[in-house]
């Protein structure tokens, strides 16, 4: 998904398109990976659309605008829900943030502790964050750490967008590194062609609280003989995903073949 908003952030609907209809993966249906292909291969939008298995409905969506208009990209995205045309640009934002989020942690900086030009998000009183935000500087340092103890705030970093300009400080020069490695400003999240995909921008917590985390039964694992299963309960705030927290557990080693 993330590729497909790297291309839209850089004005280019064609190859947006095409990375979304014509890049077969190993990991899908042998069908649609054949399909993929051969469009790669032939450009042929009508032909594709007769090859195009069924449940590739938004796929199909697309090729039958471009089947009868085959220069027309936009307008093939726009065949997409609405949701779905933001959710491209707002899936690089999220690779993006997944980046600068990893080179923190690379670089050793505290996940816990607040450092200047940090953007600080405010929990309401279930702890869960709001929109409402604030940055560390050097005159606020130490009331913003005594809201983190009082769980009234939390470390955000950026979802970058025209709205949303990178942290300052340490964490802003990593942000701004990995922005020009990739060759993209926030601005560029602005679509002109296509403005109903726009992604604004906002903060979002770096960390998730886990609440409630019980270990509810061990049992022997009957798809597994000789080995044991864990039932775990667990409370997550929204927009969490319980199957990132399950790999903190589960350790796969290949995320794909593991299926979470």
């Amino acid at each position: 998904t993330h590729q497909i908003g790297k291309y839209l952030t850089r004005g280019d609907a064609e190859k947006a398109a095409l990375v979304f209809l014509a890049e077969p993966s190993i990991h899908e249906n042998p069908e649609a990976r054949e399909a993929r292909q051969q469009l790669q291969d032939t450009m042929n939008f009508e032909e594709a659309l007769e090859r195009f298995p069924r449940f590739l409905r938004y796929e199909r969506f697309m090729l039958r605008h471009l089947a009868k208009y085959p220069n027309d990209f936009v307008g093939a995205f726009r065949e997409l829900p609405r949701r779905l045309r933001k959710l491209f640009v707002q899936g690089y934002q999220s690779y993006l943030f997944n980046r600068f989020l990893s080179e923190r942690i690379r670089k050793g900086i505290s996940l816990n502790e607040p450092q200047i030009g940090d953007y600080m998000n405010k929990l309401d009183e279930n702890g869960i964050p709001t929109e409402e935000y604030d940055q560390a500087t050097e005159t606020n340092i130490q009331t913003i750490e005594q809201l983190m103890k009082e769980k009234k705030m939390c470390i955000a970093a950026p979802l970058v967008g025209p709205e949303q300009p990178p942290s300052k400080g340490i964490q802003g020069e990593i942000e701004q590194a990995i922005l020009e490695t990739e060759n993209v400003t926030p601005e560029q999240f602005k679509i002109p062609f296509m403005p109903e995909a726009t992604a604004e921008g906002r903060v979002r917590a770096i960390l998730n609280p886990v609440w409630n985390l019980l270990q509810e039964e061990i049992a022997d694992d009957s798809e597994n003989p000789g080995k044991q299963m864990m039932k775990l309960g667990f409370t997550l705030n929204r927009g969490s995903y319980a199957t990132v927290l399950l790999r903190e557990f589960m350790k796969p080693q290949d995320l794909i073949t593991a299926g979470y």
